[in-house]
């Protein structure tokens, strides 16, 4: 009897759990342009889930025939100095990169991760990024899809 009541309150609990509505995060997506250096240009599709103060997602770089040629995943935090995360990537064939990366505020008010990426769907945002003593710029652009 005392077993059979564990098992109901855990079970009301659970299904009170479930049922409570919690702020989920707003998944958008894009496209991308970046460069690497003076001269090599890459572009890309990326997708992000965004929380107030942080976020995450992935990524995937196109050759000229958009085909996959790499595959990644990023992540973003909130600092005193702007918004700033890391990546990583798998080139097809195996080899992997890490780096990081920051965002160029210069023309964006936005107080939230979500709004970063939401401006993106008005106006391209920028920033640069970094991978040992490789280094680049890159341009997002919002898609509604």
């Amino acid at each position: 009897m005392r077993v059979a009541l564990l098992l109901f309150l855990f079970a009301l609990g659970t299904s009170a759990q479930q049922s409570t509505p919690q702020k989920t995060a707003r998944e958008l997506h894009g496209t991308f342009t970046a460069t690497a250096g003076r001269s090599a240009a890459f572009r890309g599709r990326w997708s992000g889930e965004a929380q107030p103060n942080s976020g995450s997602g992935s990524w995937i770089l196109l050759n000229d025939s958009d085909k996959i040629v790499a595959e990644g995943t990023w992540s973003a935090q909130k600092s005193a100095a702007g918004w700033h995360g890391s990546w990583m990537a798998r080139v097809k064939g195996g080899r992997h990169y890490s780096g990081t990366w920051q965002a160029d505020l210069e023309r964006f008010n936005g107080k939230t991760f979500e709004d970063l990426l939401g401006h993106t769907l008005e106006k391209q945002i920028s920033g640069s990024w970094r991978s040992g003593k490789l280094a680049g710029k890159w341009w997002l652009q919002g898609t509604k899809w």
